[in-house]
């Protein structure tokens, strides 16, 4: 996605009183994004905008395009670190939030859907598929944006088509080409993901109401069993911006971290987790900067002690200096 950098200037003024033209679209000013982010960290955005529909979505990108307003994406906050310094320019918030089929098992659902509803509904109808977002926070874009999953599957397994909105106007793109592997994805640079359409399976073939009660319940097992790990082995009851780095090939980023003598570091507010190694959390007082330090010290340890620099799975938004610039694997939004 495009990222915003300080030093970019434009005619906010002039650039609102167009976006309120707008239907179907909100916009605020000076908006803080320490209360949009999960972690609980981070300044002010100049503009947030917030499409209700593809057509205004397609329009803030067209008005961003036309007086070369830099933007990001931030969906449901869960596994980003804003900048105390916040974010120049236009901080897109999708909002697209609908759900319904269009055909035999394809669901076409908004990228504003939040995932914890979704889920919920797809298990009550019996459907298999998106029952691996279980327990994940944030909303169906970001989740395709990172590919996000359990242990055994990902959310790009059941994308049949994922629709993109750039400058130029929105298209949809095939599964194979959207680019998903572990925690990553390929979109196009500077494209926001609107909607996406799912090949859900039922729980179970035939018209046996036995058989699918008992389908339905076996996949109601399997996401309190999934939500059941989180809550045991994550710190879910403090701000934080989910998994710091990505497991490397063959291990696991919270083990290496461990090992490292992670557990307890702190910066200022921001503190390894003593449940996870690979989770910082936000004491209540802690800033962004104080997490890129902590999350810079984390990766340096592990290199250290293991020769391994892990990559990082949330993602930096904003300026955090020159360490931050130089930080060649820090992912942007």
């Amino acid at each position: 996605m495009s990222c915003c950098e300080l030093g970019s200037t434009y005619d906010r003024a002039a650039l609102v009183r167009e976006l309120d033209d707008v239907a179907d679209l909100d916009v605020q000013t000076d908006v803080s994004l320490r209360d949009r982010t999960s972690m609980k960290v981070g300044g002010l955005a100049d503009v947030v905008a917030s499409p209700r529909t593809v057509a205004s979505l397609c329009a803030l990108l067209s008005l961003c395009g036309q007086q070369d307003v830099p933007f990001v994406v931030l969906g449901g906050g869960s596994n980003v670190v804003v900048s105390d310094a916040g974010v120049r320019g236009v901080v897109v918030h999708p909002r697209v939030d609908f759900r319904r089929q269009i055909g035999d098992g394809i669901w076409r659902v908004g990228a504003g859907a939040g995932l914890g509803g979704l889920v919920r509904w797809s298990v009550d109808a019996g459907l298999q598929g998106l029952d691996v977002l279980a327990g994940i926070p944030g909303s169906v874009g970001g989740a395709l944006v990172m590919n996000a999953g359990g242990q055994d599957r990902e959310i790009g397994a059941a994308v049949k088509r994922v629709q993109v909105v750039e400058v130029g106007g929105a298209r949809w793109l095939d599964a194979d080409l959207c680019g998903f592997g572990y925690r990553r994805s390929g979109f196009p640079a500077g494209a926001v993901i609107s909607q996406a359409e799912f090949e859900l399976q039922a729980a179970v073939s035939g018209d046996a109401d036995g058989e699918n009660r008992a389908a339905s319940e076996a996949l109601r097992s399997r996401v309190r069993a999934a939500q059941s790990r989180r809550r045991s082995s994550q710190p879910l009851s403090q701000p934080s911006a989910g998994s710091v780095f990505k497991n490397p090939e063959g291990d696991f980023a919270g083990r290496l971290l461990e090992l490292a003598g992670c557990k307890g570091l702190s910066v200022g507010g921001a503190l390894v987790s003593q449940a996870h190694a690979n989770f910082i959390v936000n004491t209540g007082s802690a800033t962004g900067g104080d997490v890129f330090r902590l999350a810079q010290d984390m990766r340096a340890r592990v290199l250290r002690h293991a020769g391994l620099e892990l990559a990082f799975e949330i993602r930096f938004v904003g300026d955090f200096g020159a360490d931050f610039r130089k930080a060649s694997k820090v992912s942007k939004v």
